[in-house]
């Protein structure tokens, strides 16, 4: 055979490029190396912020939803109470059962659980708004709301209030009197059903609570039903904002689909031939 079909074993390598060769070897793994470490970090630093994105997410709603979710049920309460006043004959009956705020006082426990209960329990839950109102508005430094929310909420407070003061309604002070006698600070619970009766059965105390049952009892003779309706618009866009804030469904819709009924099924009616 000749020496041209005969396999050579390569050239050996030089020293030279041999050291450069385990050179670059080194440099591909100290890249692969950094590669891989710098990879491990911006994955780790995205999924920490990530989480701590989340962890804020759910301490914020936790927060609002602990200072927001009681007035949001309130006024989702009064909301359904007013269209129940205003559209069903039934229930204006048991509105008018008095003529004026001065006879409640006089009135025994049997009536205040009988008779009287629609409108004196119309009344709590009205008070029991006016006591979430004046508080949410005090706890506004503690919601995690943005700069925007916070002056929307304030805004949102107000045109329920101003809602319920117009036509001789309960001012806004009044209001606010309100609401600070039925939340007990020192033991930071609103005063209960029971509790509320017995102020009412003083007739000193009782005053301060007579602008309340002259509105309900206004609207359930079909007298100023515009500032009732007012006052269901205002309650409508405040507890919208509410459950956008605490991040849950629609408290309203909640509670209307409770009594099996929608306030789009129902007419104002005018009761006594009044006009509104």
């Amino acid at each position: 055979m000749s020496c041209h079909g005969q396999l050579r074993p390569p050239p050996a390598l030089t020293c030279a490029e041999e050291g450069t060769s385990r050179v670059e070897a080194l440099i591909a793994a100290l890249v692969s190396a950094v590669t891989w470490v710098t990879v491990a970090a911006l994955s780790f630093q995205f999924t920490s912020r990530q989480q701590r994105r989340s962890a804020g997410q759910n301490e914020r709603k936790e927060i609002n939803a602990r200072y927001l979710n009681p007035l949001r049920f309130q006024v989702a309460d009064n909301h359904v109470r007013l269209w129940q006043i205003l559209n069903r004959p039934a229930i204006r009956e048991r509105v008018r059962v008095i003529s004026g705020p001065e006879e409640v006082s006089a009135k025994d426990w049997a009536w205040f659980n009988g008779l009287g209960n629609y409108l004196l329990s119309s009344a709590y839950l009205m008070a029991c708004m006016f006591a979430g109102l004046q508080k949410v508005r005090e706890d506004i430094p503690y919601l995690r709301l943005s700069g925007t929310d916070d002056t929307k909420l304030v805004e949102l407070i107000l045109e329920v209030q101003i809602a319920l003061l117009r036509q001789q309604g309960a001012q806004y002070v009044i209001q606010t009197s309100i609401g600070q006698d039925m939340w007990l600070r020192a033991e930071a619970r609103l005063r209960t059903y029971r509790e509320f009766c017995e102020l009412l059965r003083d007739p000193d105390s009782r005053i301060w609570f007579d602008r309340i049952f002259t509105f309900f009892l206004e609207t359930g003779r079909g007298k100023k039903t515009d500032r009732a309706l007012n006052a269901i618009s205002a309650m409508e866009n405040l507890v919208g904002f509410l459950d956008q804030c605490v991040g849950g469904g629609s408290a309203i819709a909640s509670r209307w689909n409770a009594e099996k009924l929608s306030p789009k099924e129902m007419t104002v009616c005018q009761a006594d031939g009044a006009a509104g």
